[in-house]
């Protein structure tokens, strides 16, 4: 038996989720019951596959948790792709703001697509 671990969100100041990740491609595979939530937010069902065609679009969803209420603040969210030899090949720029909140601990939800072509392949 094993034991598993779940992490309580709510005591960092500001946290993030683990990420879901979908393709384009991946979407032509069958899901036997897909999360509705999720279904909101991305393309398709998240899979577990990391290995995805050269022209393909990778889409992405991640939970930030700001449990900071006592003051007013802006959160800045980046995601980006790193080639093997360090070059960021991708960078998209968000912000999210605590008035969001309408001051209350909580998340916010972020999600963003990569499209593939012209990225070299990489591990």
């Amino acid at each position: 038996m094993d034991d598993l671990e779940v992490p309580d969100f709510t005591k960092a100041p500001l946290a993030m989720s683990g990420l879901a990740l979908t393709s384009a491609a991946s979407s032509r595979q069958p899901t036997i019951r897909p999360d509705e939530e999720l279904k909101q937010v991305l393309p398709a069902a998240p899979v577990g596959s990391r290995v995805f065609p050269r022209d393909d679009e990778i889409a992405l969803f991640v939970e930030i948790y700001d449990n900071n209420v006592a003051t007013s603040h802006k959160v800045d969210v980046t995601a980006t792709v790193t080639a093997d030899e360090g070059k960021v090949v991708f960078r998209t720029d968000d912000v999210r703001d605590s008035s969001e909140l309408q001051g209350q601990r909580g998340g916010y939800g972020y999600s963003t697509r990569i499209p593939l072509a012209g990225m070299p392949p990489g591990l």
